[in-house]
């Protein structure tokens, strides 16, 4: 009796988790991606970018600020580059399989695999190249300016300078709207919002004296500054924006042990808010806590989770440190984000190309979580200013009051057109999202699809194959048995 061939169809099986899970891995990994290593914070670190499904640092050989500004942005950080180095020159530590690529970006491009020359090639041969790396600007950075404005000078008590230690000294100081700083090691305090001109970023990268990891202002004796709110880092903060950002207290330097911080967000009615982390760094003991009503979610130095959505009118964020913690964990750095409302259409970034000399409107004083954009004169050597605001009379005539109705008529239908206009354009930017999304599915699983089947068939063939072989060889067992029997004798 013939026996057959056992079936297999764990190989088959085995062949279609293979192809599935190679497609996966096609579909996950997207060329260009980049991210920070060697720092807790996101806003720094060694710069690694994506190839093939592997990560790998720049070669620092030609890595230059606009090439920094581009990462900055692809990262979501909209505020480009505060610094751009080697890993040792900013001490982020550690070494990776190095990507050599020819970089010449503009500064103004999307994504680093955007920019001219940019080419992947891997090699580790060039010992003497050292990985890119950078900081992105802190969040509410208002700009590089120059200007010879008189402020309040702090640089004579203050040692080893920084943006937050100059911050903190101004807060401590009086009620200063504003900190400048220069020269890597001269802190200023002021309240005027002159500002003076406007210069590109990158002629405020001189290091600070307290920190090679922080940018505090350009050359002192060309008088260019680097301008902060006052009110980055506060311990308390209320917010009324439908978006934005909070921050740890001390930021961007470590928080302190025993000081807790209470920040508050408030809409006119309920929504769907979302929170994520761009990082989360905190003390063993320490924790961060998000109410909005009865519903408070409580995070731990070890939590994994760095998004989460909550409904409500106000959102109330807490940080508990306890009196026993350390000052060497970077805080946090928390996004906000109003789900249910309009996305505005982000506006033209500056050109950097050139220095830029705005005329000064005028604008109210800035509120607690507010970042209120500076002012921008045309002289550099203007007093500070004082901005005043007036009460309209109650007795105002009635012609006043008509004009009053026209302006506001004109205002609302210019904001209604803005409207309209702004619709149309995310109407059109997301069908061409969704036909790119629809056409690129169907290429990933053409793909997909292609692969299984070549792996399929070719394990329908290899076990075609092996049955085949088995059943010749079983037939050439049958016919010698046969020719070895002896023939029966003959009947009489």
């Amino acid at each position: 009796m013939t026996r057959r061939p056992s079936q297999r169809p764990s190989s088959v099986i085995a062949c279609c988790l293979v192809a599935f899970v190679l497609s996966a891995h096609f579909v996950a990994c997207i060329d260009g991606d980049v991210r920070l290593v060697g720092s807790p914070r996101s806003i720094e670190g060694r710069v690694e970018v994506e190839s093939g499904g592997a990560w790998g640092g720049i070669c620092s050989d030609g890595w230059d600020f606009n090439d920094a500004n581009v990462v900055c942005h692809q990262l979501g950080y909209i505020e480009g580059a505060m610094l751009a180095g080697t890993s040792s020159g900013l001490g982020f530590l550690g070494t990776s399989l190095l990507f050599l690529t020819e970089l010449e970006c503009i500064g103004g491009e999307d994504r680093l695999s955007d920019c001219p020359g940019y080419q992947i090639q891997v090699d580790n041969s060039r010992g003497a190249c050292e990985g890119a790396a950078l900081v992105c600007q802190l969040p509410g950075y208002l700009g590089c300016f120059s200007g010879v404005l008189t402020w309040s000078e702090l640089s004579n008590i203050l040692q080893d300078v920084t943006i937050d230690r100059c911050i903190a000294a101004c807060n401590a100081r009086g009620s200063y709207r504003f900190a400048r700083l220069s020269g890597g090691q001269i802190c200023q305090c002021g309240s005027s919002p002159s500002f003076g001109t406007q210069v590109p970023a990158d002629r405020c990268s001189v290091s600070c004296a307290g920190s090679s990891k922080q940018a505090c202002g350009g050359l002192f004796d060309n008088r260019i500054f680097s301008y902060f709110p006052t009110s980055l880092g506060s311990t308390t903060s209320t917010y009324t924006s439908d978006n934005g950002i909070i921050v740890s207290p001390n930021f961007p330097g470590f928080y302190k042990p025993g000081i807790n911080g209470v920040w508050t967000i408030t809409y006119g009615f309920s929504r769907r808010v979302r929170f994520r982390f761009d990082y989360i760094d905190l003390f063993m003991d320490d924790s961060l806590e998000i109410r909005s009503g009865d519903t408070t979610i409580r995070i731990g130095h070890d939590e994994n989770v760095l998004e989460y959505t909550l409904m409500g009118v106000q959102f109330e964020v807490t940080l508990h440190v306890d009196v026993n913690s350390r000052e060497a964990n970077a805080g946090f750095l928390l996004r906000y984000t109003d789900l249910d409302a309009a996305t505005p259409a982000p506006p033209n970034p500056p050109t950097q190309a050139e220095e830029t000399t705005q005329a000064p409107p005028t604008v109210p004083p800035l509120t607690a979580g507010t970042m209120t954009a500076p002012i921008h004169t045309t002289s550099s050597t203007s007093a500070p200013t004082t901005v005043t605001t007036t009460t309209p009379s109650m007795t105002s005539t009635t012609a006043r009051n008509n004009l009053l109705t026209e302006s506001t008529i004109a205002s609302t239908r210019s904001t209604d057109i803005r409207l309209i206009q702004t619709a149309a354009t995310m109407g059109t930017n997301q069908g061409i999202q969704g036909l790119l999304f629809w056409v690129i599915g169907g290429i990933v699983f053409a793909l997909w699809l292609t692969m299984t089947t070549v792996i399929v068939v070719c394990c329908l063939k290899k076990r075609r194959s092996a049955k085949s072989s088995s059943e010749r060889d079983t037939g050439s067992r049958h016919i010698g048995l046969t020719r070895l029997t002896p023939s029966a004798p003959p009947q009489p």
